[in-house]
């Protein structure tokens, strides 16, 4: 929920943390606070993994097109 968010971003911001995380409602994804607050959501971390996965030759982006789309704004 938004709500949630909110306080995920300012726990962060008040506890002076590196990293912030949640859970969905069923627990099967996070989502990431960093230092500044900012909120990272499944997809946006499944790119950071991407490229970083990318990066180390262990993935080809262009077989994942839906990732290339999400990659290219990294």
């Amino acid at each position: 929920k938004e709500e949630n968010m909110k306080d995920l971003h300012a726990k962060v911001l008040t506890e002076k943390a590196d990293l912030g995380i949640a859970l969905d409602g069923d627990a099967d994804r996070i989502i990431l606070s960093d230092e500044k607050g900012e909120i990272l959501d499944g997809d946006e971390i499944i790119a950071i993994c991407a490229k970083e996965l990318q990066r180390k030759k262990m993935l080809k982006i262009h077989q994942l097109p839906s990732l290339q789309r999400m990659t290219s704004d990294l």
